[in-house]
């Protein structure tokens, strides 16, 4: 199943990891990072930089470089940035999971939503009773 965010994508797997049984591509990782937020995977693509919408932006990209074997290059492509704002933001989470333990644990919930989604069964609810939404993060 091609990305329908990027014309790399659409010709090759390369966005795609395996996961279990399923594959979690790029557009997978926008959605629920997006739903996660309570955003549009519009809004989380395009230019605003208010504080939760660009906190979400980089959670996206830093998942998108931990879950598949995409480059800097490629991730930018993929969210319409700069190669060095991939870089940016994966190092501003970095430091995040570093700092703030409530943080990791949400976003390991949204690394498993994300698997889950990818082997083709969406949790329908928190994954291993994490909090619903993710709208702390951006407090």
């Amino acid at each position: 199943m091609p990305c329908e965010y990027c014309s790399h994508c659409r010709t090759t797997l390369r966005f795609s990891l395996v996961v279990g049984t399923g594959v979690a591509l790029c557009a997978t990782i926008l959605a629920e990072v997006a739903e996660a937020y309570h955003l549009t995977t519009a809004k989380l693509l395009d230019g605003k930089r208010t504080q939760p919408i660009a906190l979400s932006r980089h959670v996206a990209m830093y998942l998108a470089r931990e879950l598949t074997s995409l480059t800097f290059p490629e991730i930018a492509e993929v969210m319409h940035r700069d190669h060095s704002s991939v870089q940016h933001g994966c190092k501003k989470i970095k430091k995040m999971l570093k700092e703030r333990p409530i943080f990791a644990y949400e976003l390991s919930a949204l690394r498993a939503r994300i698997m889950l989604v990818g082997s083709d069964s969406k949790p329908s609810g928190p994954v291993d009773g994490a909090p619903a939404p993710l709208a702390t993060l951006s407090r």
